[in-house]
């Protein structure tokens, strides 16, 4: 299908900053900071100076799910193995063992640390969009514990400077801070980058303060703004986006448009989308600037995402539940679950909610990520209440027959928490959902086994007897 036609090469989105780099490459800062809003480049000219170095580096993309301690210490370790192949195995072995990983950052970071005591002295250690995880306190103090417990280089992109980052510490050139001010575009830059696609914008320069963000799409209009243009940047920006936008045949637009419903876009998904069209739809938005190319993924600037939902309106609210669920469906047949949860709490989906649950309940214990299974549950409470999995859950006490559960025998060694003596006086409310959580891990397998035996023994009163498989 057409897609319409190709305004820009994909590559001439991308503005090389080489005043950036270069400062970047001069310091000598062991810590390595970006700090500025969405738009300004940050993952961008970090991507760039890495390679431009032709070091080796391990990148680590934060997102919702690192808030929990457990998904980014996994994540982080994830990351460091590019360089250090067998980087987290003692993490790991804290975790599946860990009551409470929120109380361990410390720890944690050790364990980390001692894998990454040979690390390479050229090598950096990227944390992008820092800004999800501080949320969370354990979260920042494990990233604390772990810069300072190490001589591993970092570079953090974040919309917010780390709490750990004092006055001090930028005083003595321990954190370098390349900030808002400084990453923002010169009056040269800015016409630099438009010099090749318009020679006289009027005042668009003066206009967009600097911002890369503006810059980098009015490169990409095939025609010059207006001279009576008069908006501030922010409205700037979706100003020339419309124009862009407007540029697009009518199937791109929701093509487009459906790609940003989704968390994260590769050719899984788009598959899973547009079928054999992929191809065509992904070449399509890189060309136009709504999309850009990476290693396995293709990513889709969280300013022109919010711009391309804002025009969902326009769609079938049908169309848009279906794409939406295709999505969900899409990361769970992959094992994204942290992606899945997401679409599944945003359009309610129960049933995408509760698969999430059923499916990954083991691994997500395994991995202690106890934060994400109690973030989980909450939505599901809501959703689907009636489920097997979510009553366990929203029981007040670990006994199932309280929740409407058939009246069945418990076995001894079972090992069900009592009221009395663990369930309501082990001390943190972290620690009392663990063990409910891990009640729940032992009924289901329990009830599952004892189920089809029987079902095997007995076929007519089996679900009867034990309802469905939870």
């Amino acid at each position: 299908m057409d897609h319409g036609p190709v305004q820009q090469n994909p590559a001439s989105r991308l503005i090389e900053r080489p005043r950036l780099t270069g400062l970047m490459t001069e310091s000598e800062s062991r810590v390595m900071l970006l700090v500025a809003p969405a738009g300004y480049g940050k993952t961008t000219l970090a991507r760039q100076w890495l390679t431009s170095r032709s070091q080796g580096y391990g990148w680590y993309q934060a997102n919702s799910a690192s808030s929990d301690i457990a998904a980014l210490a996994l994540g982080v370790a994830a990351a460091a193995a590019s360089v250090m192949p067998h980087a987290g195995a003692t993490l790991r072995s804290r975790l599946r063992a860990s009551a409470n990983p929120a109380e361990q950052a410390e720890s944690l970071a050790a364990d980390l640390a001692a894998d990454l005591a040979s690390w390479p002295v050229d090598a950096r250690l990227v944390i992008d969009d820092y800004h999800l995880l501080a949320e969370s306190p354990a979260a920042e103090e494990f990233i604390q514990s772990l810069v300072a417990s190490t001589e591993v280089p970092f570079l953090i992109a974040s919309r917010t400077r780390p709490s750990w980052v004092s006055a001090k510490k930028l005083l003595y050139g321990e954190v370098i801070e390349f900030g808002r001010t400084v990453l923002a575009m010169t009056h040269d830059e800015a016409a630099e980058a438009l010099s090749q696609s318009h020679a006289d914008m009027p005042g668009l320069v003066s206009l967009a303060e600097g911002w890369p963000a503006v810059i980098g799409l009015a490169a990409l209009l095939p025609y010059p703004l207006p001279t009576d243009t008069g908006e501030v940047p922010d409205t700037l920006h979706d100003y020339i986006a419309e124009e862009l936008y407007l540029g697009l045949s009518e199937d791109l637009r929701w093509k487009l448009s459906q790609l940003s419903l989704a968390p994260l876009i590769d050719d899984r998904l788009g598959r899973a989308l547009f079928d054999d069209e992929t191809k065509g739809v992904f070449e399509a938005g890189c060309s136009t600037g709504f999309l850009t190319k990476q290693a396995t993924t293709y990513e889709m600037h969280p300013l022109l995402r919010q711009f391309l939902r804002a025009k969902l309106p326009e769609f079938d609210f049908v169309a848009i539940r279906e794409t939406a669920r295709l999505i969900g469906e899409s990361y769970a047949n992959e094992t994204r679950w942290d992606e899945a949860a997401s679409v599944a709490v945003e359009f309610d989906f129960a049933e995408l909610m509760v698969r999430v649950l059923e499916e990954a309940l083991d691994a997500v214990l395994s991995e202690g990520r106890l934060t994400t299974l109690i973030r989980w549950l909450e939505p599901a409470q809501a959703l689907a209440p009636t489920a097997s999995i979510v009553r366990l859950a929203a029981s007040k006490s670990p006994s199932v027959p309280k929740i409407g559960w058939p009246q069945v025998q418990w076995p001894v060694n079972l090992h069900i928490p009592s009221q009395k003596t663990t369930y309501w006086h082990r001390g943190s409310s972290y620690e009392r959902d663990r063990l409910h959580i891990s009640t729940i891990v032992k009924t289901k397998r329990w009830h599952s086994s004892r189920r089809q035996k029987h079902k095997h023994a007995h076929p007519q009163t089996s679900d009867d007897l034990y309802g469905a498989d939870l």
